[in-house]
């Protein structure tokens, strides 16, 4: 695949799996299609995660939610009904092969 037309944080996550992109280049990637008025509702939100009671160990050091969301083939961001996380043991020996109902996302 030419990654020499697509974005670089998406060719890079084509390429390596994963990008890193500084808060400044994240803030007006995000500004350029819509409003921030809201960042701070959406950053308070992070306050409000549930503890995750499906670690194998048995502890409660995490704190999370969960969304799916996918992006038709127009660039429209859709959010799927609520459903479990999974992964399987392969991937995640401590604590896959189990659907994980975490609290949902906010609005």
């Amino acid at each position: 695949m030419n990654t020499n037309t697509i974005p670089r944080p998406a060719a890079e996550v084509i390429t390596a799996g994963f990008t890193f992109i500084e808060a400044y280049c994240t803030h007006a990637m995000l500004n350029a299609v819509g409003s921030l008025d809201d960042w701070p509702a959406f950053a308070a939100t992070w306050g409000r995660l549930e503890p995750d009671t499906f670690m194998a160990d048995g502890g409660r050091y995490r704190r999370r939610r969960h969304g799916v969301f996918r992006v038709d083939k127009g660039g429209s961001v859709v959010r799927e009904p609520h459903q479990p996380h999974w992964q399987g043991r392969d991937y995640n020996p401590l604590n896959g092969g189990v659907e994980r109902w975490f609290a949902p996302i906010e609005d």
